[in-house]
């Protein structure tokens, strides 16, 4: 995004200020992501200044026998009022921590597989160790994977799991080895993993590392839109 011409922009467009070329140029920029949360940002900001003026002139005008206590009153009143407005421009723009931008974007992924099987059928680890990641008992899915693992390699699917079950009990950088062994990437977990693998190095405080992943996650083909939102939100953070 560039700041200097966005911001110029949605400045302008907020005091309805736009030439026309800039009406275009604003009307191509409505498509990105970027820009439109830097128009919100900046909305959320005109209507607190907003809210503070109408408190000042309220305070202004509100009525006093003494003169010294009213103008005492305004004072603080006033200082009270311009705290706030620093305090919300502050918070808007202030910088997250790596655990906060983690804490924003992280959710535990579903399982997608049916845990029932059929009736006389025998449950395999992979399905045993889905039903400690339902139950949410991680340490034990841990161990299922792990005991899977010693077997045989683990299969994409396994993989992926077996990562955000480490996640789960906070072992982020066991989970990135998981993550970055699936490599296939036309394999239906390749671009959750790889989702999964920027956070887990945001966790870390590894920023550079996992943008350079999510940069790469948008040059996907097979990025589902809702997936490719949360990338472009979350590279917006970091």
């Amino acid at each position: 995004m560039n700041d200097i011409t966005d911001r110029h922009l949605i400045k302008k467009f907020l005091r309805n200020e736009l030439s026309n070329e800039e009406s275009k140029l604003f009307k191509t920029r409505k498509e990105d992501i970027q820009f439109i949360e830097a128009l919100e940002n900046e909305i959320i900001l005109v209507k607190n200044r907003s809210l503070l003026k109408e408190r000042l002139q309220e305070i202004s005008k509100a009525p006093s026998s003494n003169k010294k206590q009213k103008s005492k009153f305004v004072y603080i009143a006033i200082a009270a009022s311009i705290a706030l407005l620093i305090t919300l421009q502050l918070f808007n723009n202030r910088s997250l921590s790596s655990q906060e931008v983690y804490n924003s974007f992280y959710e535990t992924y579903p399982n997608v597989y049916n845990q029932k099987g059929t009736k006389g059928s025998s449950v395999s680890n992979f399905q045993k160790a889905m039903q400690f990641y339902n139950a949410k008992d991680y340490t034990s899915a841990k161990n299922t994977f792990e005991a899977i693992s010693k077997t045989n390699d683990l299969k994409d699917n396994e993989l992926f799991y077996y990562g955000i079950t480490l996640m789960e009990i906070n072992e982020h950088h066991v989970s990135e080895k998981q993550f970055r062994l699936i490599k296939n990437t036309n394999s239906p977990y390749y671009i959750e993993a790889q989702w999964y693998l920027a956070l887990s190095l945001i966790k870390e405080n590894k920023k550079q590392v996992a943008k350079t992943i999510l940069e790469t996650i948008l040059e996907s083909n097979s990025i589902g839109q809702k997936r490719k939102k949360e990338v472009i939100q979350l590279l917006d953070k970091i």
